[in-house]
């Protein structure tokens, strides 16, 4: 009996002998995640660090590790690090390195193995050398150490079935800020304070200009999730330009949505009686379009002659007619359009109108000074005072 004790100690002693001599240490992240680090001679191995996390993607670092290269110079040493991709989209995602330092030293950065690609909702690693960015060759660095001080960037690029969707986003890492516990999981709003304010944002869309007179922005809201939605006016009619999500949070006027660069887009909002109001200066909903659009409009135009164009909205039935010069005719003649088959109700799509109207597809609007404009392809269109339509022979060439 006593001999079978002395061995079972003697190999509880060595077994912890090694394990120190495997050199782990553990830490905890700012993200509650015990984080380990198994240190050998050519690999050191992380378990759960966490270097960035929006709702895109999550990216892990897995290990450092050394490996000999034979280049047509000769052999290097090269220390190279693996990270973990994890794509939260509902779409494929491309990924690559953009600029890498460290200690704020531009670093030369090769792909060495993994993947670049991944489908939707799934994980890949990808391993890439980091060395001296030397010219004309790079300089192996000298340890795996090295290593830990390495920060970058890398950029994502979402790909749609509607390529017209495509968009990419850069995403930031620090390997010694995600030692030190300063990464911070993608911010969410309090549900448990202001449930029924996301309850209110989830049931609305708002438009609000998009940074010029032909350009329309929207934005929609899940209970964690800020959408930005954005279309252009031009000659060929309407275009698409991008979807983007991103992450928001609110406080007891303010809604917080943080952008792609990292800059806060702030939207005041009051929240009375279970009525939930946005900056009212900048966001409008679909009945605050309608209602800006109510009355008469007009634009005149120069391409290929002169043409002028009237619009009516009343309720949600829009009225349409225009003229343009004769062209080669005698001095004063036009040639009209309207009457039958250019009247019809109307719903709101994203900048336009759905309708039996002839030609609804040419007439859109914006948000332009906080109010809803008309536009006729990309020509705005101006309200005017008039108590009907001038009709055929209300023009003037």
């Amino acid at each position: 009996m006593k001999r079978i004790l002395v061995v079972f100690l003697a190999l509880t002693i060595s077994l912890l002998s090694c394990a120190c001599e495997n050199a782990t240490s553990s830490q905890t992240t700012g993200n509650d995640i015990q984080v380990t680090e198994a240190k050998k001679d050519d690999i050191i191995e992380f378990d759960h660090l966490i270097l960035a996390d929006d709702v895109n993607v999550r990216i892990e670092l897995v290990n450092f590790y050394a490996e000999d290269v034979n280049w047509s110079t000769g052999a290097q040493n090269e220390k190279i690090v693996t990270f973990q991709f994890q794509n939260k989209t509902d779409h494929n995602i491309l990924w690559s390195n953009e600029n890498f330092y460290l200690n704020n030293e531009r670093t030369f950065v090769m792909f060495n193995s993994g993947t670049t690609s991944l489908e939707a909702g799934r994980s890949g690693k990808a391993s890439m050398i980091i060395a001296e960015d030397t010219q004309p060759e790079h300089t192996a660095l000298k340890s795996l150490d090295e290593l830990y001080d390495l920060e970058g960037t890398f950029s994502i690029f979402h790909k749609y079935e509607d390529s017209q969707k495509n968009q990419s986003e850069n995403v930031t890492f620090s390997i010694p800020k995600a030692m030190n516990g300063e990464v911070t999981e993608i911010a969410t709003p309090d549900a448990e304070k202001y449930g029924d304010v996301i309850h209110a944002l989830t049931e609305n869309t708002w438009y609000f200009n998009g940074g010029a007179d032909t350009i329309l922005d929207a934005i929609t809201f899940t209970d964690s999730v800020a959408t930005i939605s954005q279309v252009y006016f031009d000659g060929n009619r309407k275009h698409e330009n991008g979807v983007n999500d991103f992450a928001y949070t609110l406080d007891d006027t303010i809604i917080t949505v943080t952008l792609e660069d990292g800059s806060p887009l702030s939207i005041p909002y009051t929240y009375e009686e279970g009525v939930l109001t946005l900056d009212t200066e900048t966001y409008l909903t679909q009945e605050d379009i309608i209602a800006g659009l109510q009355g008469f409009w007009t634009v005149e135009t120069r391409f290929l002659g002169r043409h002028v164009y009237y619009a009516h909205i009343e309720g949600n039935v829009i009225t349409t007619e225009g003229a343009s010069s004769a062209l080669n005719g005698a001095p004063g003649s036009y040639y009209w359009s309207g009457g039958d088959g250019y009247t019809g109700s109307f719903q709101l799509n994203f900048g336009g109108f759905d309708s039996e109207m002839q030609h609804a597809e040419d007439w859109f609007f914006n948000v332009i000074n906080g109010k809803a404009v008309l536009l006729y392809f990309d020509s705005v269109c101006t309200p005017v005072n008039i108590t009907k339509l001038p009709g055929q022979y209300g023009y003037s060439f």
